[in-house]
Parts: C-alpha cells; sequence; structure tokens
C-alpha cells in the first residue's frame, strides 16, 4: 500500500482517512490559502502498525517501521518537498481538531527534522497518542471515551518554516459571550511557546467591522529558539530587551490576519481557532481547528464571592505555587477556584453582626460599600460575642496598639524579612506563615505586619461615621465631597514612591541634556544593548538609592512569579524615561485638602468641629497605616519569592527543571518530590506545560464575582457606570492603557483606562486628568492616589478596556459614577 497522499489533494471529506488537522490544511490548500507543502500518512499506515487501537488509555509496545512505508516516504520527499532540508513532523489523529474538542497542544510536534531522522518521528508521534497529557485529557471529560471508540493517528510531513514570528487568531472571541470581536495573540519566533504557555503573547482585539479596539503589548521575555537542535521545541532563549515588549504586529499585519481569519470561518462555516507564522513579512496557516468553549464547570455548592483585595491588584489568576502557599497560610473560610480566592458567603454571615440581605453582604463583600443605615442584629451579636471575647483577648492588644504605630515601628519589619531569608532551615510554608502573620501574639507590630494591615481597615468605619455625623450635623455640605478633606500623612509611602519616581524622572531628563555619554548608555539599555548605567553619574547612584527604598516593589506584588523592580530595574528606567518631568502637584494638594475641611467646619458648631477633626485624624492615620504595611508586606513576598528563586537555580542547575519560572507551576510538596527524585524531570515538565497552558486559558477567562449566588441582572443603560472612588467631573479623551508596557502612551490630560493598578502604576496618575479602571474599590490603590491627587477616579467600570477606545472623548462624572462617550 502507498499511505501517502499530498496535502493539495485532501479536503474535509477525508478527515476520517487523515485526521482533521490534515483535512482542514487540504482544504485550506485548495481555496489558495499560503499553507507550508507537504504530505500526509494516512491512517491506514497507523493500523497497519498498530492494529485497530481497542482502549485509547492504555499504550501499547511501540512497533518496528516496515521498510514499505519508509520507502513510500522517502519518495515522497522527492516528489512534494524535493527542496526541502529541514522538516516539520505533526500529528494528525482523529479525535482532535473537532468542535467537542481540540486536543490542542496534546500530541507531538517535531521541528527541524532531517530525512535521516524521519522515522523517529513518525514513530514518536504515532506514540503521542498514548502520551499522558492525551490520556489525562481523555479522562478529563473534555471527550467522552468508551472502549468502543478508535482513534487513529495521521502524520503530516511539511516543509520547515523558520518563523520569526508566531501566533493564534481567533475569528470569534471564544471569552466573551455574544462578541463578534476577532482576537489575535502574537509572539516572536515559533509558536510552540504561546501554545505551551511559556510566554504571554501580545493582545490584539478587531471588531467586526475592521476597527482595531486594541494592541496590548506584553513583555515577551523568552521565545523558541529557531534551531535544527530543538526538534521538540523545548529550548527557550531571551528575547532582546529592545523586542521584549515592541510590538509583534503592525497594524497592517493585524488587519491581514483578521480578514483571513473570516475567509476561513466562511470557509469551514463555524468560527475557528486558527494558527499562523510568518517568516520575514510572508504570511503562512498552520492550522485552523473550530473553536472549543474555554468554559469549566465547577463542582463546588456553597455560594463564594470573589476577594477583592486581591482581585483588584491584577486580573490574571495566581500561579500554581502562589496560590499553594497562600492556601497553606490564610484562614479556612474560602476556596481558590481558577487561581483566584472566593470567600465563602455562609461564614461571612456568620461573622456578620448587622441585619443584612444575601445581596447587601455580597455589595459589602465586594467593597461597593453598605447601606446607609445599619442595624445591629443582637441575636448575632450574642452568638458570636464569646468568640468576639476570646479573639480580643488573643490579639485585642495588638490592635490597641496599632492606634499610634509609627513608621519607624514597621520599618522593623525589613530586618525580619532578612532574618527568615536567610534562615535556611524553614521550608516555603513556614517561611510564608512568618512573614504574613509573624511567629507569636506580642512580638513588636513591625513583625506582624499583615495583622497590622488588618487592623488598618478600621478607617473604613471611620469614614461611615464620619458621613453619618456630617449628615446630621451639615446636612448641607455635600457628601459626595467628603472624601476631599481627608489624606495619608507626609510619611505614607505611595505618595513618598510618587515623589521619589517624580524626582528621578527629573533628575534623568537633566542629566541626558547634559551627559552625552550617559544619554547613549540609556538609549543602549532601553534597546537591550547594555546592562548597566555608568557608576558615576548622579542619576545611577539616585536610582541605586530610589531601589534601595523601593526595589522590592513592582507590578503584580502578591503574585511570587512577578519579578520587582531589583529584578528588572530597566522596566523601572522605562517607566521613569517616558514619564517627562511636570509640574509638581503633591504639596499643592495637601493645601486643598485642608481648604476642604475649612469649608466643612463652616458648617459646624465648635464641639462638632472637635468631632470632626477627631474621625478625620484618624481616617488618615489609618489610611497611612494601610499604605505603608502594604509597602512592608509586599516586602515579605519579595523575601518568599527570593526562597523559591534559590530553589530554582538548585533545580535548574541539576536539569530538573527546564526554564527559569518553570517552578511557580508546581506546588510546594512537587517541589520537594522533585529534589528527592521521587518524580522524574520529565514527568515533572509534563506537569508544568498541562498547568501553564491551564493558566493561560483561565487567564483569557474573566473571574465570575460569585459563585452559586443568583443576582439581579443589570439592566443595560447607554452611560457606563461604575463605583464613586474620587469625585470629580470632567470631559477629556480616553487613552487605554493594559498594561505598564504601554504606560508611554498616556499623554498629559488624558482620562486613563486600565483594567486595574497597583504601586506600580503610581507615576502615572499625575499625568492623568482622571482614571477609570475594570476592577477595583474606595480601598484600592487606584482610589487611594486618586483622592490624594484629587483625580476624578471611578472603579468597577466592568469590560470598560474593551467598551472604551483610546481617542473616544468622554464625560466622567465620578461623583454619579457615571460615563458617557460623547
Amino acid at each position: 500500500m502507498n499511505w501517502i497522499a499530498p496535502l493539495s489533494e485532501l479536503s474535509l471529506a477525508d478527515i476520517d482517512r487523515v485526521g482533521a488537522k490534515a483535512a482542514h490544511l487540504g482544504a485550506m490548500m485548495r481555496a489558495g490559502f499560503n499553507v507550508p507543502p507537504g504530505f500526509v500518512i494516512d491512517v491506514d499506515a497507523f493500523i497497519s502498525h498498530f492494529g485497530e487501537v481497542t482502549d485509547p488509555l492504555v499504550k501499547p509496545t511501540p512497533p518496528r517501521l516496515q521498510a514499505e512505508l519508509m520507502n513510500n516516504v522517502m519518495q515522497a520527499l522527492l516528489t512534494y518537498l524535493p527542496d526541502a532540508g529541514e522538516l516539520a513532523v505533526r500529528s494528525s489523529a482523529t479525535d482532535e481538531d473537532g468542535q467537542p474538542a481540540s486536543f490542542a497542544g496534546q500530541h507531538s510536534t517535531y521541528y527541524f527534522v532531517t530525512p535521516n531522522r524521519i522515522d523517529q518521528a513518525i514513530l514518536d508521534c504515532w506514540m503521542s497518542l498514548w502520551s499522558r497529557a492525551a490520556i489525562a485529557y481523555r479522562r478529563s471529560g473534555w471527550v467522552e471515551v468508551s472502549s468502543g471508540e478508535t482513534p487513529r493517528m495521521a502524520v503530516i510531513i511539511q516543509m520547515m518554516l523558520p518563523a520569526t514570528r508566531s501566533g493564534v487568531v481567533f475569528s470569534t472571541d471564544p471569552v466573551v459571550a455574544d462578541s463578534t470581536d476577532c482576537v489575535i495573540e502574537a509572539t516572536w519566533g515559533l509558536g510552540a511557546a504561546l501554545v505551551d504557555g511559556r510566554v504571554t503573547p501580545d493582545h490584539v482585539r478587531i471588531n467586526e467591522d475592521q476597527g482595531l479596539y486594541s494592541y496590548h503589548v506584553s513583555d515577551k521575555r523568552m521565545q523558541v529558539s529557531v534551531s535544527a537542535e530543538n526538534q521538540a521545541a523545548t529550548r527557550l532563549q531571551e528575547i532582546g530587551q529592545d523586542q521584549r515588549n515592541a510590538p509583534v504586529l503592525s497594524t497592517f499585519e493585524a488587519y491581514q490576519i483578521s480578514n483571513t481569519a473570516a475567509q476561513l470561518e466562511t470557509l469551514f462555516d463555524a468560527p475557528q481557532d486558527v494558527e499562523w507564522a510568518f517568516v520575514d513579512d510572508e504570511l503562512f496557516w498552520l492550522q485552523s481547528r473550530p473553536i472549543t468553549s474555554l468554559a469549566r464547570e465547577h463542582t463546588f455548592t456553597e455560594p463564594l464571592v470573589i476577594f477583592k483585595p486581591l482581585a483588584e491588584n491584577f486580573t490574571e489568576p495566581l500561579t500554581p505555587l502562589t496560590e499553594d502557599l497562600m492556601a497553606s497560610v490564610l484562614p479556612k473560610i474560602g476556596a481558590f477556584y481558577e487561581g483566584r480566592l472566593y470567600l465563602n458567603l455562609d461564614k461571612l454571615q456568620k461573622l456578620n453582626v448587622f441585619d443584612l440581605s444575601e445581596a447587601e453582604l455580597v455589595d459589602a463583600a465586594l467593597l461597593r460599600g453598605l447601606p446607609d443605615r445599619l442595624h445591629i442584629s443582637w441575636q448575632k451579636l450574642l452568638k458570636i460575642l464569646p468568640a468576639l471575647g476570646l479573639a480580643f483577648l488573643f490579639d485585642g492588644a495588638h490592635w490597641l496598639r496599632t492606634q499610634r504605630a509609627s513608621y519607624a515601628a514597621l520599618a522593623r519589619y525589613a530586618d525580619f524579612t532578612a532574618a527568615v531569608k536567610n534562615n535556611t532551615k524553614l521550608t516555603l510554608q513556614q517561611a510564608a506563615r512568618q512573614l504574613i502573620w509573624g511567629r507569636w501574639p506580642f512580638e513588636p507590630i513591625g513583625f506582624r505586619i499583615f495583622y497590622t494591615n488588618v487592623s488598618a481597615g478600621r478607617y473604613f468605619a471611620y469614614i461611615g461615621l464620619l458621613k453619618a455625623f456630617t449628615r446630621r450635623y451639615a446636612p448641607d455640605f455635600p457628601q459626595e465631597q467628603l472624601s476631599t478633606t481627608f489624606h495619608g500623612r507626609g510619611d505614607m509611602q505611595s505618595m513618598e514612591l510618587l515623589k521619589q519616581t517624580d524626582y528621578l524622572s527629573a533628575l534623568l531628563y537633566r542629566s541626558l541634556e547634559a551627559d552625552a555619554e550617559l544619554a547613549d548608555k540609556v538609549a543602549k539599555i532601553i534597546k537591550g544593548n547594555a546592562s548597566e548605567l555608568p557608576s558615576d553619574s548622579e542619576f545611577a547612584l539616585a536610582f541605586e538609592t530610589f531601589l534601595q527604598g523601593f526595589g522590592h516593589r513592582g507590578p503584580k506584588e502578591l503574585e511570587l512569579a512577578s519579578p520587582s523592580w531589583r529584578e528588572t530595574p530597566t522596566e523601572l528606567l522605562k517607566l521613569l524615561y517616558n514619564n517627562p518631568p511636570r509640574e509638581a502637584r503633591v504639596d499643592q494638594i495637601h493645601g486643598n485638602h485642608l481648604a476642604a475641611r475649612d469649608t466643612l467646619n463652616q458648617h459646624l458648631k465648635p464641639w462638632q468641629r472637635r468631632i470632626t477633626s477627631f474621625l478625620i485624624g484618624r481616617i488618615c492615620h489609618y489610611m497611612a497605616l494601610r499604605e505603608n504595611t502594604r509597602h512592608f508586606h509586599i516586602m515579605g513576598f519579595d523575601t518568599l519569592r527570593q526562597k523559591v528563586l534559590q530553589l530554582e537555580h538548585q533545580l535548574l542547575r541539576e536539569a530538573k527543571l527546564r526554564v527559569a519560572g518553570d517552578i511557580f507551576f508546581l506546588t510546594e510538596a512537587e517541589i520537594g518530590d522533585l529534589q528527592q527524585d521521587e518524580i522524574s524531570a520529565t514527568d515533572a515538565h509534563t506537569l508544568i506545560r498541562k498547568r501553564r497552558r491551564d493558566w493561560q486559558r483561565q487567564a483569557r477567562l474573566a473571574a465570575p464575582l460569585t459563585l452559586n449566588i443568583d443576582r439581579p441582572v443589570e439592566v443595560a443603560r447607554g452611560d457606563l457606570s461604575g463605583q464613586c472612588a474620587s469625585p470629580g467631573d470632567i470631559q477629556g479623551v480616553a487613552r487605554v492603557v493594559t498594561s505598564l508596557s504601554e504606560a508611554h502612551t498616556l499623554c498629559a490630560g488624558e482620562i486613563l483606562i486600565a483594567p486595574y493598578t497597583d504601586p506600580a502604576w503610581t507615576p502615572l496618575f499625575p499625568r492623568a486628568a482622571g482614571v477609570i479602571v475594570a476592577t477595583g474599590s474606595f480601598l484600592s490603590h487606584a482610589g487611594t492616589i486618586a483622592r490624594e491627587l484629587q483625580l476624578p477616579c471611578l472603579v468597577d467600570v466592568q469590560d470598560c478596556t474593551r467598551l472604551i477606545q483610546t481617542g473616544q472623548k468622554l464625560h466622567l462624572n465620578a461623583t454619579a459614577g457615571t460615563i458617557t462617550l460623547l
């Protein structure tokens, strides 16, 4: 038998003979799409070597390849690929790339295969039908498997493309319901890094009218090397700094990909998930399959609500190691789902002493506020009074001490983290427990920084008292302007961070004008052609001093896999370079807060002023305490990350891990098993590969705010709406910034639209006229900094980065909580 068919002669009618992947490629070639040439070894060759597969979950013994097959393959190479020195050998199973399940990444592909090694690549492709990943996929419930099913494997052999850029395109957004947007993901080099989840790609969104909604440029730190020694696409290489944060595609290329995806959707009569690659400027199409659902059923039965203080720091799910360590040390009052922490509403209701409905409690848990009038449930209070008494005996002294906590007392945490870091006997879980909770109840408050942070939440209660008091005794004073009367103390670290980055930015620009050598070096560092500043420059010394105080800060601070500014100073340098000097606002705004208090006092009698002065003083104290304890407990996360990196370096030296960052996709117990050789490096890599793909899938899905809770459907309105975090009413032009790599695009006076903000975003705020974020609350970073700078700020505006486009003119009425697209 021949068993060989050229791709150009195949169609969808051949699926049973060559598998869906090969049949789709043939149909694409016949329709005129630019597909790399090649041929397929059909499933009859597979059957000839393996017989009929009776159990797809049991791996057979590898057969010897028949001489007749190899003779046919060599003849096909001469006929269909006479000029191809290197080949790509790809699987095409009969149960993959279908509508129910795609098996994406479960079967093997081999790159840069030379003709003298093609026999082993064919056999390995066949055997990947029973790879651990494929078997786990069949068992996972994504595809039904019965003993009567007989999956078979065809093998595609194509010309190898030395791809310079690769990616996938979804002709219809697979995540957002009822969306007709086209979504493109793009990265440098071969696409295997994207499929395996080892790189975060650029994310492009184009609407059905071929309008570019957004281009989110990601930090693409690694790429799969284009090398003949990289057959399994497992070898990664670092990307130069000039390419890491550069867009992979031009706007024209994005439109070209989107247009072709729409044509493929028409060709196959279904939304398509398509792989593509550029070799220099020539676009090739590598695969097209129906889009499979990204949703997954959960197994929880209890009502859950997302833990907002964590969710508002970044939108991506936690990595498995971060989730594992958090789950081991946090109180058992919830559960993790898809990398996000959820609180058990039933347990919250037991701790709640007020008469709140389920909907009101959910809003409180989502930090959306409380009812104007609260009524204590004395029955609930009496039930939990003994527990409250015990809690006060155990920890009340600490709460009392925080009433006068100074910055100097908190600063002792730095010495504590150094001791934990140097203690090599501590496991990761033990280190996490000490860094978060301290060692015992009565040690200095600077050693129990997380407790102190929680206690600082009292300022929300003081705000409630201030609102109630002014409503009664100063009814003519606008309640929405009350937040303008208080601000953090002068030692609040988030504002100190802003002052110092402003100073560094001004110093950098002065130095660049006066020092040609420094200007040349900074330009090379930003492009990735140099790594260190001239050590004797004034700016370099100031930069190093800043890193000593704030080097543990950075984006996504509560995620252990996220590097700090100390580890990636180039990212901080780029932020400063793209942040031109401006007139200082912080000191001026302090006077505005005092003026607002004077206005309030005009509505009050002397004894009433003393009460409001006390309440405002407490609010200012606890606001600063909350921000400052965050500054230090992030230092604890940075310390824990350094201990993780020490373990990772050891495992990389021993070749038990393949690339930096893999350790964050294992749990602590699995890391221990890997160290003790209780699991092999191969098994660990398979597990990491699967979890990276799962993480990428979860990152595409918007986290549900609640699980197992019936909430009223919000009626669609003409205006977008959200929660007021800082009052104000302005009109301006929108600038959508989805990551810090796009920070330089924000112009002075524009309205910043962001998915979230954390302290690394702080330097952007004084440049903005207003702020709108998709996730956040009154207590979030965005709200706190906006109030300090007296910027209108609206938080919890769901999907705002998609619904608002850069360049649109907006009317932002943060006081009323509305946004109007003008």
